[in-house]
């Protein structure tokens, strides 16, 4: 225990591999084969060493921010043996630790540290095909639907018009342009899938917005309106249209330009609702009142 004025803090001292028995059960299935168990065990050995926090009271995090430690109450018979049976076996580069980065879910494939977090390349740190990801249930996940307010407001951006992804070599997202009342912006893919709550930067953007009309209520019944939006990515998109709460009835396919951009005349007989609509759901709606 440390006091610092009114702050006491505890420091739990384990020996390293006394340590690794609350981890290694923690970030792999105790009932895994046991060489790979014993795989993990020297991978989260070499990465302790490796990550050691400089200048503090303690050398590592409980947490991701070093690795998940349980203590004893975490500990597993088949993890303690794997730990047991590859002591002192550390991966090094040029003589020290080697960062041993490991994952739950690689989506198919890892991406090199240069890549996912800039600097310089590390040679055992390449971007390799992963052929055993998609046994995870993480594997593929989404689609998340988010409207440019929930974006705006998690990115710190007012009236978000467009989203760009920029990839690396891996084929994940490096950066991402968000395009707003202000002009564009970059933002880097971690800081980005971090702000929106999503598992990785192996993600695309896919946009279906509908501009409301300029004209919000029409003169009489019959006369048109002008409709405008923009989609991306999203195959096959309809515009559809609801009369008084009514059944969604398709209207037309829409037809974009290559930029995305598309408009569409409509003539609502009475007020009505309309949005775009495509096999994996519908967006936000939009009204024009006929009077």
């Amino acid at each position: 225990m440390h006091r610092r004025g009114a702050t006491l803090t505890v420091v739990n001292r384990v020996p390293l591999d006394r340590y690794l028995r609350g981890v290694v059960p923690l970030e792999m299935p105790h009932d895994w084969h046991p060489q790979a168990l014993r795989a993990q065990a020297v991978v989260a050995r070499s990465y302790a060493l490796a990550k050691l926090v400089p200048g503090t009271l303690f050398d590592l995090y409980p947490d991701t921010r070093s690795q998940v430690y349980g203590g004893i109450e975490a500990e597993k018979d088949p993890t303690n043996r794997a730990i047991g049976a590859t002591a002192g076996q550390v991966v090094t580069w040029q003589g020290r630790a080697a960062t041993t980065f490991y994952h739950s879910s690689s989506g198919g494939r890892t991406s090199s540290n240069a890549e996912a977090w800039g600097g310089s390349p590390a040679p055992y740190l390449v971007s390799v095909a992963d052929p055993y990801g998609w046994r995870s249930k993480h594997h593929r996940w989404g689609p998340f639907r988010l409207t440019p307010e929930d974006v705006g407001r998690r990115l710190g951006v007012s009236s978000v018009r467009d989203l760009i992804v920029t990839r690396g070599p891996s084929g994940r997202a490096v950066e991402v342009t968000v395009n707003g009342a202000g002009g564009a912006r970059k933002i880097r893919s971690d800081d980005f899938r971090r702000a929106l709550d999503l598992r990785s930067t192996w993600f695309s953007v896919r946009v279906l917005h509908l501009e409301q009309a300029a004209t919000r209520a029409l003169a009489n019944a019959g006369a048109t309106a002008v409709l405008r939006g923009f989609v991306r990515g999203l195959g096959k998109v309809r515009l559809e249209q609801q009369v008084n709460g009514g059944t969604w009835r398709t209207v037309e396919r829409v037809r974009s330009q290559a930029s995305g951009r598309f408009s569409v005349t409509v003539k609502p007989a009475r007020t009505t609702s309309y949005r775009l609509a495509t096999s994996a759901g519908a967006g936000a709606a939009i009204t024009v009142k006929a009077r």
